[in-house]
């Protein structure tokens, strides 16, 4: 019997989990399983993996190449030495489907040479972690982080995507690690997908949602990590969550979830992202709640500038934490977890905003200009909050978010990287 809100057994979590700690041997034998796992998750590995997938010899892992194939083959050998169990075809790690592919953009062959890329099959890495609550087990709780990208320019110049998305991928990976590692046991089973072919139309996530290894409706919530790694001022470092509004109830343990975490926390309403998707959205059209999962500092997005020295592991290890916290009081839930269409944008969406902007104001970065802006923005969303609804902005409500969207994520990041590379933990 469950006696206690999920609000109530989320904060007691770290204090039940120190005050047993108190108590167990000077060995820490009795660490309890949960608190040892996020206690070992290392930005050095994660580093490492970046390192790996986001390194010029792998080209920009477009689908076909042998850059891509590299990465693949690391996923694969790591998995491998883990032991969590294959979740792909015939009992292997691997799903293959007909990828989507492009011939607009370049890949190294393997000679080195810069080639127009190809169409080429996909593959997604896919492994579980069984859930161990009986009532819950045979429901699933879907982890992504895309492991391709874009390739090279015609000059050779390598699309590194340590941000996007070798940054998602680590975290996940990280996460199989520690769980695996300290036996933690979820209520509801965990699936870790890395998908392919994400850059080319999300086509990796679509084929396995469309033809997952157990019946549809057992799959109750997919989150994709994608990207992960920059913070938006080398002082201010939110996670901003987007597409809780198609499912209330998968909302409410998130925002149950919010004091975990040891930055802010924002929700954004899916549709107010415009011209950008992620793997989450493949989830909606089949009916599946899905989260986007993003540490939104994007200055060097989709750029040659995106390399593994620019990421920065405080921010890596402090959104890989809360994504297992998050992650596992989703696969804990009672549930059921309902899916609607998209509501309207309303001023609700609009006060959501107003954390991710508040902090804002935190940082010693901002110029006199920027900390103005930032004060402009908060009074018109302060104004449409008194107003309770949305009869200031334009018929097209996104109108209204854009210029916070741009100014928070890309103008700001841009302005502010910061040294390269961030400090460390």
């Amino acid at each position: 019997m469950r006696s206690t809100s999920r609000l109530t057994r989320l904060l007691t979590w770290p204090l039940c989990a120190a005050l047993l700690a108190a108590c167990s041997s000077s060995s820490g034998d009795d660490t309890p399983p949960r608190e040892a796992a996020l206690a070992a998750i290392d930005w050095t590995r994660m580093k490492a993996t970046v390192d790996v997938l986001a390194d010029d010899a792998l080209g920009g892992r477009i689908p076909g190449s042998p850059g891509h194939a590299a990465a693949r083959e690391h996923l694969l050998t790591e998995l491998d030495a883990l032991g969590l169990e294959p979740f792909g075809d015939d009992g292997t790690y691997l799903q293959t489907f007909e990828g989507a592919g492009t011939t607009d953009r370049h890949m190294l062959d393997a000679d080195g040479a810069v080639v127009p890329s190809v169409k080429a099959t996909g593959y997604n890495v896919v492994a579980v972690l069984r859930g161990a609550d009986d009532a819950l087990a045979d429901e699933y709780v879907v982890l992504m982080g895309h492991y391709d990208h874009i390739g090279v320019e015609a000059d050779g110049d390598v699309f590194n995507g340590a941000f996007d998305n070798a940054g998602g991928a680590a975290a996940l990976l990280e996460l199989a690690r520690v769980m695996t590692s300290h036996e933690v046991a979820p209520g509801r089973s965990i699936v870790f997908l890395w998908s392919d072919d994400e850059e080319s139309g999300l086509s990796g996530a679509e084929h396995w949602i469309e033809n997952p290894p157990v019946p549809k409706e057992r799959i109750v919530a997919g989150i994709s990590a994608d990207p992960v790694g920059r913070g938006v001022l080398p002082d201010y470092a939110p996670i901003v969550l987007m597409g809780l509004e198609r499912s209330p109830e998968l909302a409410e343990v998130f925002r149950d979830t919010i004091p975990l975490a040891d930055t802010t926390v924002a929700f954004l309403h899916r549709d107010v992202i415009i011209g950008f998707a992620s793997d989450q959205d493949t989830f909606h059209r089949a009916g599946v709640p899905g989260v986007w999962f993003v540490t939104p500092g994007m200055s060097f997005y989709h750029t040659v500038k995106d390399t593994a020295e620019t990421l920065d592991y405080r921010v890596m290890q402090s959104a890989t934490r809360y994504l297992l916290r998050a992650t596992l009081a989703v696969a804990d839930a009672p549930g059921p977890f309902s899916y609607r269409d998209a509501p309207a944008i309303d001023a609700g969406d609009v006060a959501n905003t107003r954390p991710l902007l508040a902090g804002l104001l935190g940082s010693s970065a901002l110029t006199a200009d920027e900390r103005a802006q930032v004060e402009s923005h908060l009074a018109a969303v302060d104004q449409i909050i008194a107003d309770g609804n949305l009869s200031s902005v334009d018929d097209d409500p996104t109108s209204f978010f854009l210029p916070i969207v741009l100014f928070t994520a890309f103008q700001l990041p841009a302005a502010h990287p910061g040294t390269i590379p961030p400090p460390t933990p």
